[in-house]
């Protein structure tokens, strides 16, 4: 090699040594920097000379410390820990709703309502003591109303957080279909993109926090990013909006869809495994609706429980000609067999305005399973349609066939299937349903309604007399309007004697039935149950981030020990490329003068 040649060596370490110079003042920068992975010069012997002589050094690039299979469980673990961090954080926002506060929580109340119906046994005269009971039951429905209401507000937040999260993950892909179109640039021009593969690693664990994903590398160094099912997110250049909408299949809270096409978008809600969204999803409609549910039907067994009782008694206050029933029954449920009634048989009795004239008792009987509200308003009116010439204290009975049974030969002759006798019958009670899909009873002129005993429970079923109101759901829970009123209303007898307290003695023994869980649980055992699994679960989640957080932090510590800034190494590296550099220098000033002294000779 010339001496000329020897200044090109001299030269190629000066440049590897400024290059790893500067390289390492890069990493030492970038210390501190989310997500960098430290960056190495890649360096080796410049091609033998055919002499046999070595060229110099060859720079055959810019490095990044990176481990596919770390990056990959790192991500993956990112998704775990954030589904239960976003479990966790609403968890405790459950636990603290159902926290029930010494003096002011629903088993409180229910140990009051309790103490409320003994006191009216004891007392049923008393109405201090009934107006006690209304305003006790009344705070006992608010309370359950209030807790669905906040468990509802949670979803509605649930449902919030989620579009947030949506907002994030669409730009975050648009960012990393960004990032593909320049590194595919600067590579096609055999540049450097470390840097920007680092922050595509860092967004790729930013997705992940939201939906758990995968991704893959193509032959121009781009990535197609894809939730765990398939369902695309990024190919290449292109990015792919999650929408929320609401399915027509799955009443109640949007969900999650793919637009495969314009206006045509599929539910990939099941399709989440991981990150927030999975953690929000499986809260909002798993676990809250399920505590919703049994909300639910704590109420309901209440309110049917008693107002079951209820509806067959009498109160003590002034009769009415009319009774309107609360509970509205859609027009399409008329027709069809009424739900959770008995065999059984109800008890109307109709009381004249004139103390000469007697009662009459009227029984109806009930087909469970067979008789829908129109047949029973049918079998009503039937056997509310008197012989005018019939004894006002004859007993009435009525067939299954609606058809008022005669007890005389000469009834038989006046019966309702002989046309010739019809017109001497009247109509005594007329049972019709309003406009508003709510049983109405009319009693003809002269006469009042008392209700005296249900055995089949259509009473109840249908808010004839209740005691509650269920309405539709848990925010429409209250006590009877009439009761709130006149709580002389309230029916803790059959008769009117004011010291019938039968029905209060069933409801007080009602604290200690089983009616839900298969009747193995009372209604003060089953939400203590409520409330237990509220705690339970919450514990189950924090053990789960616990374990899900320690995992994390191994493969970030592993991470960062592969691709990490060790700023003790870089210092050592730094002197080294001084070093380096002073030497190169050194050794072109002495070739240097070695050429001087040639060309002076």
């Amino acid at each position: 090699m010339s001496l000329f040649g020897n200044l090109h060596i001299g030269k190629s370490g000066l440049s590897a040594a400024q290059l790893g110079q500067s390289t390492t003042g890069h990493n030492i920068s970038n210390a501190n920097t989310k997500g960098f992975s430290r960056q190495r010069v890649e360096q080796s012997a410049e091609s033998v000379l055919q002499d046999g002589k070595g060229s110099g050094v060859r720079i055959d690039g810019i490095s990044r410390r990176y481990d596919q299979f770390n990056t990959e469980k790192l991500t993956a673990e990112t998704a775990n820990l954030e589904d239960w961090n976003t479990r966790l954080k609403y968890m405790r926002t459950l636990e603290s709703t159902f926290q029930d506060l010494e003096g002011r929580g629903i088993l409180d109340s229910l140990t009051k309502f309790w103490n409320a119906w003994s006191s009216v046994a004891d007392q049923p005269e008393n109405l201090v003591v009934r107006q006690n009971l209304v305003e006790v039951a009344s705070q006992l429905t608010e309370q359950l109303s209030q807790l669905d209401q906040r468990l509802l507000t949670i979803k509605h937040d649930l449902t919030a957080d989620m579009e947030h999260n949506l907002e994030a993950l669409n730009g975050l892909t648009k960012e990393l279909a960004d990032l593909n179109k320049q590194i595919r640039r600067i590579e096609a021009l055999r540049g450097n993109a470390n840097d920007l593969k680092d922050q595509r690693d860092e967004i790729i664990r930013e997705v992940s926090k939201i939906a758990d994903v995968n991704w893959f590398h193509d032959k121009q160094g781009m990535i197609d990013v894809q939730l765990s099912a398939g369902v695309p997110l990024v190919r290449g250049v292109s990015a792919y909006d999650i929408k929320l909408y609401y399915d027509t299949k799955i009443a109640g809270f949007p969900v999650l869809g793919y637009e495969l096409d314009e206006g045509n978008l599929i539910n990939v809600t099941e399709q989440l495994t991981g990150g927030s969204l999975k953690g929000i999803i499986e809260t909002r409609d798993t676990f809250i609706e399920s505590q919703r549910q049994k909300l639910a039907e704590l109420g309901k067994s209440l309110a049917d429980s008693i107002n079951n009782l209820h509806s067959g008694g009498i109160g003590i206050g002034k009769l009415t000609n009319q009774v309107v029933a609360s509970s509205t029954i859609k027009t399409e449920e008329q027709t069809i067999p009424l739900n959770g009634l008995s065999d059984g048989e109800f008890n109307i009795k109709l009381v004249p305005h004139s103390k000469l004239e007697k009662e009459l008792d009227f029984t109806i009987s009930i087909d469970a399973g067979i008789d829908s509200l129109q047949d029973i308003i049918d079998r009503i009116n039937e056997t509310m349609k008197v012989a005018s010439t019939r004894p006002v204290d004859q007993e009435i009975e009525v067939d299954q066939d609606s058809t008022v049974l005669p007890q005389t030969d000469e009834e038989l002759n006046d019966s309702p299937n002989n046309e010739q006798s019809s017109a001497q019958f009247k109509q005594l009670l007329v049972a019709d349903i309003n406009d508003k899909g709510k049983l109405v009873l009319t009693a003809s002129s002269g006469y009042n309604i008392m209700i005296n005993g249900d055995s089949s429970q259509f009473l109840g079923k249908v808010g004839i007399n209740s005691f509650f109101e269920e309405g539709t759901n848990l925010a429409n829970f209250r006590v009877n309007p009439k009761l709130i009123e006149d709580p002389s209303l309230i029916a803790l007898g059959y008769d009117q004697n004011p010291g019938d307290n039968r029905i209060a003695l069933a409801v007080r023994d009602l604290q200690f039935t089983k009616l839900l869980q298969d009747k193995t649980a009372t209604l003060d055992e089953y939400y203590r149950k409520i409330h237990h699994e509220v705690g339970l679960e919450t514990k189950v989640v924090q053990q789960n981030q616990t374990n899900h957080q320690n995992i994390y932090d191994q493969y970030l510590a592993l991470r960062d020990s592969l691709s990490g800034v060790n700023i003790d190494e870089e210092m050592t590296k730094m002197i080294k490329y001084q070093k380096a550099y002073d030497a190169s220098a050194k050794y072109i000033s002495t070739v240097d003068k070695m050429a001087e002294t040639l060309i002076n000779m």
